[in-house]
């Protein structure tokens, strides 16, 4: 894991503990309790480029 966060507007800024990660294709993952103790996962990639 490289970025995670309980904050819906915070978004991951290419960085990895100060690093400037490498250009490329990255998999992401959220998971989330819905009201009425649904659980959902989405999943999907994002393009990184410099």
């Amino acid at each position: 894991m490289i970025f995670s966060t309980q904050t819906l507007s915070a978004g991951w800024d290419g960085t990895t503990q100060g690093q400037k990660q490498p250009p490329g294709v990255y998999v992401w993952q959220v998971q989330a309790i819905m009201d009425g103790d649904i659980q959902v996962t989405k999943q999907g990639t994002v393009t990184l480029v410099r």
